[in-house]
């Protein structure tokens, strides 16, 4: 075996849908549903593991006769969030970088949750958070240090009216493209958040009747799914471990719960996700403080505001499904018990969150989460 890094790029081909915690079921009183603007790093995972057994020819075996060959590609088990602090194997799988966007040679990545919508005499422009300690100001703070911290916006103080704006930032640092933005086109549609394009879905939901005597019943639905726009597509690095002869390549692939459709390209590359995006590129987003961007989704035990002078963060919502493959188990259906899904919710700390303080050791020690952060979540760039 040879450890091999690989570029892996997704190109939508058809309007893509990543389910969350609102789906469409028997006993669901929502009806409405939008899909995730990104797939979760589990579902990279899940992804990577079907690929890998389908194009080797082992995706519908039984993993107790071929338990061996299973093993050195894909693992045993696949993540689970209640061993955060174990690291799995998950075979020729070694490591996953964060998911990112990309146009192209251009990658983007959310930038740090710095920028607002400054409003100056009714006139409106993206600007930076500034953060400093200062004897008297407004605070946002839950942790007192000696000084208190103050926001500031072109050095005025802070106003919540300034409302912030999440946005894409290249890899050169030269283009930021917001999020929360519509360029409609003539048909009505338009880019929603910078780089998707809606797509709205109606229809009736059919509940299978009760009993045989009762006839089915009908509720409208509405479903939003996404396009990415300007030839934009999903991008993250692989580091595999393959064994000789196995077989890993350019194809059109499904991902997803609802099977998107996807072309995906895959081609050894001698760039890591941190040359990419290294910790310079966000240098100018921290108001000159030292501090902590999260450039993943991440997970961790303890309140993490507690342990730095400052935060600026989000929480997002997780939960994933596991596989094990025992005996007489199939990976591609859910019977046996060998897909489950996780049975509570977990909160993550949303990419792009801040954290200032001179020391940030603790806080580095609160993401040291080896289950995740071998799939792309917890990392951080520190400046």
């Amino acid at each position: 075996m040879s450890m091999t890094d690989y570029l892996i790029q997704l190109r939508p081909l058809t309007p893509y849908f990543f389910g969350s915690e609102n789906t469409f079921g028997e006993d669901s009183t929502n009806y409405f549903v939008r899909s995730n603007y990104l797939p979760q790093q589990t579902t990279l995972l899940g992804f990577l593991r079907y690929e890998l057994l389908l194009q080797n020819g082992l995706l519908g075996t039984d993993p107790g006769v071929n338990g061996s060959a299973w093993n050195r590609l894909i693992g045993q088990e696949s993540f689970r969030a209640d061993q955060a602090d174990k690291l799995t194997d998950f075979g020729a799988i070694r490591k996953i970088s964060p998911l990112f966007l990309s146009n192209g040679t251009d990658h983007y990545i959310t930038a740090p949750m710095t920028m607002v919508m400054y409003d100056k005499d009714g006139k409106e422009e993206l600007a930076g958070l500034e953060l400093s300690f200062e004897e008297t100001g407004q605070s946002f703070t839950t942790c007192f240090r000696k000084k208190v911290p103050c926001l500031t916006v072109k050095k005025e103080t802070y106003k919540a009216k300034w409302e912030a704006k999440p946005v894409w930032l290249s890899n050169d640092g030269k283009t930021i493209r917001q999020w929360p933005y519509e360029d409609k086109f003539e048909d009505g549609r338009g880019f929603v958040n910078g780089l998707f394009i809606e797509e709205l879905q109606t229809g009736i939901f059919r509940k299978k009747a009760k009993k045989k005597t009762d006839k089915e019943e009908g509720d409208f639905y509405k479903k939003v799914s996404y396009r990415l726009a300007d030839n934009f597509r999903f991008s993250f690095i692989v580091s595999f471990d393959l064994p000789p002869e196995t077989k890993f390549g350019t194809r059109i692939v499904t991902m997803g719960g609802e099977r998107s459709v996807f072309e995906m390209t895959a081609a050894p590359t001698n760039k890591s996700f941190e040359n990419i995006f290294p910790p310079s590129l966000f240098a100018g987003y921290a108001g000159m403080q030292k501090a902590l961007v999260l450039t993943s989704d991440a997970f961790a035990t303890e309140d993490i505001s507690t342990l730095c002078d400052y935060s600026i963060s989000e929480g997002v919502p997780f939960r994933n499904i596991h596989t094990k493959t025992v005996p007489k188990g199939d990976y591609t259906r859910i019977n046996g018990g060998a897909i489950a899904k996780a049975g509570s919710l977990t909160l993550l700390l949303k990419r792009g969150s801040v954290f200032y303080g001179e020391g940030l050791d603790r806080v580095k020690a609160a993401l040291d989460k080896p289950a995740f952060s071998s799939i792309g979540y917890n990392q951080f760039a520190e400046i």
